[in-house]
């Protein structure tokens, strides 16, 4: 049968960087940067084009400045106006504001992979997870010890473009890995990336990227009226200029519930580079299925694309036989939105949209042994049940198995969830299967959770360079900012204590509001306050707890830090060791970690993308 793929699914193209995701009333959808002023000039006839937008109305692009193109994809209720000229005029008179978000990043961090996309390489060798899990192991067992690594995993690195106060002052004096605190938030690091581990969290050779189609092709259809365009990338191929050309890549989207191992050949060249070079988007071929094998749009979706030849031969393998799934799933009728269909929706999403349980029964038939046909026809069945519950909130729609195929379905799911999910998802002995041979269960027994080994090349803590020198201050055990803290430290649950994902510490309400009450409360100078905290928790109770001291008043400390290190000299990149350095822009504090950082250098460079 034929399956139509829309390939401008919910995205549009701009002259303007970076590439990011847009919010207006009833507009949603990713904006790409795409030199299509240019494509006009060299492609069109005349350099000129006419484009009639979805409303009848006819647009010279170049002469009417036009440096932002929607998809009628990304506008939800295009119908209910007459025109665009209608929507600006409502946009206006109800003052409603247009926003971006999802901006593509200057640099993209390595990734994790997951559990999802892990479990279903089913026949993995024992060899291949000991070469999957080798720099993950790596990792976890230098934690503490090597410098770098545990800068890298509490966010002290200049990567870091929104560091806490205490990631800079980690940065700016390291000496602080010998406080009682930082040991303690380095053995919750490293316990929870053993968990993570165990979890399938583990470290690979890619990052996310934004998926969208080949955009070439998109504007010889739409300038040049091409009904099936050629476009730069044929079916298999993808583009993404962060990796080397030629490169294997596999390409991944959460959630991974069927075999989506899709590996795709990069066509970076000339002609490729010159078009789409222009973001670190990926880019795939109207020609393939791939959008149909990972179920991606490109309203903002991202895949995690990966270079690694393990991984890949083992994908290769895995993905034989395997086709895209595809299925009818039903429609919302139109409604006038009010209270009651609103209420309706919210109601129908708690009743009958609750995912988790079939993503787990499909994980319990991934972890089952000897997967034969009919445990992946019972992966496929539940993947369409899950397509249905995910929409069944806006479509009100799903429909019952048949019998003979709810009775296969219960065959290969019944029994506790596997044994791994003890890491993954906090389950009990008693609430998971004894571990077998699956590929999640191996790895998680190989991840080792050793004792923390702590840098000998870092200097001795003094506790005074957290203080304005020059203020004074009181540890007296009536002391007004003393009373004030414990207070507030123990009182914590009078506000909303829930961290928000991606939100430091010190930007939370609770905390900027405990300071505002501690200075109220006292009457005393920041600096008075500040420094009597730092002796008080540093040297009357050098163990105790010091989030909320970070939290509330890191500000002052860094500040603070910046005046009084001044003259100590400058800490080694490679080892964390502080030195006095006998020539301009020394880095290192000896030949040896000189060497040792060129040869790390040299490792990352063999394993970094853009280089075979």
């Amino acid at each position: 049968m034929k399956v139509p793929i829309t390939h401008s699914d919910g995205m549009g193209i701009m002259l303007d960087k970076p590439t990011r995701m847009c919010r207006l009333p009833f507009v949603k959808g990713l904006m790409v940067y795409f030199p299509f002023d240019k494509f006009i000039k060299e492609k069109c006839p005349g350099g000129r084009v006419i484009v009639t937008d979805i409303y009848g109305e006819e647009h010279d692009i170049l002469k009417e400045d036009i440096r932002y193109i929607f998809c009628k994809s990304m506008f939800k209720l295009n119908k209910y106006y007459a025109n665009w000229d209608c929507y600006k005029a409502q946009f206006k008179g109800n003052n409603c504001e247009a926003c971006y978000c999802n901006i593509e990043e200057d640099e993209i961090p390595k990734s994790r992979i997951n559990y999802q996309m892990l479990q279903t390489l089913t026949d993995m060798s024992d060899k291949e997870i000991e070469i999957l899990t080798k720099k993950t192991i790596e990792e976890i067992n230098t934690i503490g010890n090597d410098y770098q690594t545990t800068m890298k995993l509490l966010g002290a690195t200049d990567y870091n473009k929104n560091p806490s106060y205490f990631q800079q002052a980690l940065m700016i004096y390291p000496e602080l890995f010998k406080d009682h605190y930082c040991r303690d938030i380095l053995k919750q690091t490293k316990k929870s990336l053993v968990k993570q581990a165990k979890a399938g969290r583990l470290r690979v050779n890619g990052g996310y990227y934004f998926v969208v189609p080949d955009l070439y092709a998109f504007c010889e259809n739409l300038f040049l009226g091409i009904e099936q365009p050629t476009g730069l990338l044929k079916n298999g191929e993808v583009y993404i200029k962060e990796f080397s050309p030629g490169s294997e890549l596999a390409c991944l989207r959460s959630p991974h519930l069927y075999r989506e191992w899709p590996i795709r050949t990069n066509n970076r060249n000339e002609e490729t580079d010159k078009w789409l070079g222009g973001t670190k988007c990926l880019y795939i071929s109207t020609y393939d299925l791939i959008s149909k094998i990972v179920q991606c749009d490109f309203d903002g979706d991202k895949l995690l694309v990966i270079k690694d030849k393990n991984l890949t031969a083992v994908a290769k393998r895995n993905m034989e036989k395997i086709v895209p799934l595809d299925y009818k799933l039903g429609k919302a009728n139109s409604h006038f939105i009010n209270s009651e269909v609103l209420y309706e929706g919210m109601s129908n999403s708690y009743t009958g949209g609750n995912i988790g349980p079939i993503s787990n029964q499909i994980s319990r038939v991934w972890n089952l042994e000897n997967i034969d046909e009919e445990k992946i026809n019972t992966v496929k069945w539940l993947c369409y049940i899950n397509n249905q519950v995910i929409d069944y909130a806006k479509t009100l729609w799903k429909v019952e198995p048949p019998k003979e195929i709810q009775e296969i379905i219960k065959k290969h799911t019944k029994g506790n969830l596997p044994n791994f999910f003890i890491y993954a998802k906090d389950k009990t002995e008693s609430q998971v299967e004894p571990p077998n041979n699956s590929t999640m269960n191996r790895i998680a027994a190989l991840i080792p959770s050793p004792l923390i080994k702590f840098n000998k090349n870092i200097g001795k803590f003094d506790y005074r360079m957290l203080m304005n020198l020059k203020s004074d201050f009181s540890l007296l055990e009536d002391n007004s900012v003393i009373k004030s803290y414990d207070y507030w430290n123990t009182h914590q649950y009078l506000f909303n204590t829930e961290g928000i994902d991606g939100v430091r510490q010190e930007d939370l309400y609770m905390f900027q509001e405990i300071k505002k009450r501690i200075i109220n409360e006292t009457g005393k100078s920041l600096d008075y306050i500040v420094n009597t905290l730092v002796a008080y928790l540093y040297t009357v109770r050098p163990s105790s707890q010091k989030k909320m001291l970070w939290a509330c008043f890191g500000d002052v400390i860094v500040e603070n830090l910046k005046k009084n290190i001044v003259n100590l000299g400058k800490i080694c990149d490679f080892c964390g060791k502080r030195f006095q350095p006998q020539k301009t822009n020394q880095r290192y504090c000896s030949n040896e970690c000189y060497s040792d950082a060129h040869l790390q250098q040299i490792k990352n460079w063999k394993s970094y993308q853009i280089v075979d």
